[in-house]
């Protein structure tokens, strides 16, 4: 009777063993679902409106310590994504003398719609022209643009911006720069929060 017993335990082990890894590989196998190469950066574009909307939190880099706020809206008709940025720096080591940096943005489809391009107005008189490196983007939860023109801007400057989703209401947003061409190096890094799908007072109103 004690060797049945053991073997009917033994046998439902075995059955909940194999349902948990038959679960394992549904999860597994909707991660694979999930992230996916950009097909297009038409298929890019479209993915940009999971961003709409108002987003806050926290950045960390060169310049020290900030509160950061994005918000993004799609106008035109659907044409341009917008996306408007401030960046507050309390005084601090790294930023003595505190400061406010704000920025406006515009991705949109150029080269007759091969190209996601990202244009980035600032508060210093920087401008920057970007377009997404459809091989670095690997995945539908990141965006990654290097940068094409600036105007403003230093001699022999490079610059990749990252945009990657890290959860239904979160994503991180990565400045790098690469001064002489030995490498990027992080310059800024923001963690944001979705705080609301909608905007008030319209995209980048700083």
């Amino acid at each position: 009777m004690k060797r049945f017993s053991a073997l009917i335990v033994i046998a439902l082990l075995m059955s909940v063993s194999s349902m948990l890894q038959a679960q394992e590989l549904i999860e597994s196998s909707k991660t694979r679902e999930e992230v996916v190469l950009w097909g297009s950066a038409m298929e890019a574009y479209s993915g940009l409106e999971k961003f709409n909307g108002l987003w806050r939190g926290a950045g960390e880099g060169k310049w020290g310590a900030s509160d950061a706020e994005k918000q993004f809206a799609s106008i035109l008709g659907g044409k341009v994504v917008c996306r408007g940025g401030r960046s507050v720096y309390p005084q601090q080591k790294r930023n003595p003398e505190g400061e406010t940096h704000l920025s406006h943005s515009l991705f949109s489809l150029t080269d007759n719609g091969k190209t996601l391009s990202l244009s980035e107005y600032d508060n210093e008189g920087f401008i920057a022209h970007y377009a997404l490196d459809l091989n670095a983007s690997k995945a539908n939860l990141s965006w990654i643009f290097e940068l094409v023109r600036g105007e403003n801007l230093p001699p022999n400057f490079s610059a990749r911006l990252s945009l990657v989703l890290t959860g239904k209401d979160q994503y991180t947003e990565t400045f790098e720069l690469d001064f002489s061409g030995k490498g990027y190096v992080t310059y800024l890094t923001n963690r944001l929060w979705k705080i609301s799908d909608k905007l008030e007072g319209g995209c980048g109103n700083y």
